[in-house]
């Protein structure tokens, strides 16, 4: 005879007992796999979100850039355009009259 952990109870009876306390155990195991599978895949969503965003900020600060050294390169060309004239007299000085 089995040792009967429920006093009063048949053996038939305590073998259903174990075996739906097993069950339990078993589907409290694959809820807490499945929680953690969520976590896991919520927390590469947010990698991904971050690496996006960070690649968003690279590109906002590239195109800022590129603008600010067109810009420069605008200043610089204006005052070459400018200062031109002044460094080379006009065309007609240099014919012969």
């Amino acid at each position: 005879m089995s040792c009967n952990l429920y006093k009063g109870r048949s053996t038939h009876q305590t073998e259903d007992m174990e075996k739906k306390r097993e069950e339990e155990e078993e589907e409290e195991e694959e809820e807490e796999e499945e929680e953690e599978e969520e976590e896991e895949e919520e927390e590469e969503e947010e990698e991904e979100e971050e690496e996006e965003e960070e690649e968003e900020e690279e590109e906002e600060e590239e195109e800022e850039e590129e603008e600010e050294e067109e810009e420069e390169e605008e200043k610089n060309h204006s005052k070459k355009k400018a200062i031109l004239p002044f460094i080379l007299p006009p065309y007609r000085s240099f014919t012969c009259s």
